[in-house]
């Protein structure tokens, strides 16, 4: 069974690469690939805040009942 040796990536070349393309991009010598995303939802700012304080609430429980003096 013969096993294939596999190739180091030249990282900085690969870098380079984006790089020199970038400069292509902005000069109009290239088109990049571009892709858009729908914008995620978001929850509203009350909703999030109410959950944050519920959460440091059971946190400071916890921490309270394991650091009780009988």
């Amino acid at each position: 069974m013969s096993k294939k040796k596999a190739s180091k990536r030249d990282v900085l070349a690969e870098l380079m690469e984006g790089v020199g393309a970038m400069k292509q991009h902005r000069e109009g010598k290239l088109r990049l690939r571009a892709h858009q995303l729908p914008a995620p939802e978001v929850e509203e700012a009350s909703s999030l805040q109410a959950a944050n304080s519920d959460r440091r609430r059971d946190h400071r429980s916890t921490t309270c009942a394991a650091t009780a003096k009988p």
